[in-house]
């Protein structure tokens, strides 16, 4: 009676294991133990391939632990994913800023699908500072109109001239750093500039010429003046780089959010 008992027992035990490590992954899930749960996941997924939920917290998982390469792998052995795994493995590419793995995905997917209209659209909205989108292929009344927003938005960023920025700063030293909205840098340039001009005119009106002091602190006056002139220019560029990475940021995140 006993030997009989075992192999019920033992199955049993066996699907008592699998809940049990599916509740403590969750477990770890909600209480933002990101990386654990991933391990959890990871036996889960090992041991049952074919569970679809199982491969969707995996990579959830991966996603919030900021695990993106590792995610992104994962998927490569699910077999038939379904939209919602599809939909996650995007996620992933996207915060890990792999576009060749959506512009694969995006080709094997139906040209009539609301999945591949939007993030078609999604993935040549971050392709900025090339605002003017070619829509070509997208279907516009199946794209989401948060992402049309922001396409509308895209037109209204605020972006630097770096040659106006160097040109105002040649006229007046320090004004295009103020341009670029850095007064602080801006008003340093004044001073420095401006400091180091009046002791070279103090050198030179005292011995003309031959004053050394004055030939140095008029290289010196120079040289922040050429270099305000460069950084100027450079500040403009930059400020664009900031603009376009809040934007990119702020598309990528309302797609992860609403998709």
């Amino acid at each position: 009676m006993y030997l009989l008992s075992v192999p019920v027992f033992a199955q049993e035990a066996d699907l008592f294991n699998e809940k049990f490590t599916a509740d403590f992954a969750q477990f770890l899930f909600k209480s933002n133990q990101y990386n654990y749960a991933a391990e959890e996941y990871e036996r889960l997924n090992f041991i049952f391939p074919e569970n679809q939920e199982y491969q969707l917290n995996l990579l959830k998982s991966y996603r919030l632990a900021s695990e993106y390469p590792r995610g992104i792998n994962a998927f490569q052995y699910f077999h038939s994913p379904g939209l919602k795994i599809q939909q996650e493995y995007i996620k992933l590419n996207l915060l890990d800023n792999n576009k060749l793995n959506i512009h694969t995905m995006i080709d094997g997917l139906e040209p009539e699908s609301i999945f591949r209209n939007n993030l078609d659209f999604t993935l040549r909205l971050i392709n900025i500072p090339d605002r003017a989108i070619n829509l070509e292929g997208i279907q516009v009344d199946k794209i989401d109109k948060g992402l049309l927003d922001l396409y509308n938005e895209s037109y209204n960023l605020k972006h630097k001239s770096a040659f106006l920025a160097g040109t105002l700063s040649m006229l007046i030293p320090g004004t295009g750093k103020v341009y670029c909205g850095r007064w602080k840098d801006g008003l340093m340039s004044v001073l420095f500039i401006g400091t180091t001009a009046f002791q070279a005119y103090r050198g030179f009106d005292k011995k003309g010429v031959k004053s050394v002091y004055g030939w140095i602190m008029g290289g010196l006056s120079f040289g922040f003046y050429i270099g305000n002139i460069y950084g100027s220019a450079k500040a403009a560029k930059n400020y664009n780089v900031h603009q376009n990475t809040i934007f990119i940021d702020k598309t990528t995140h309302y797609y992860i959010d609403h998709f």
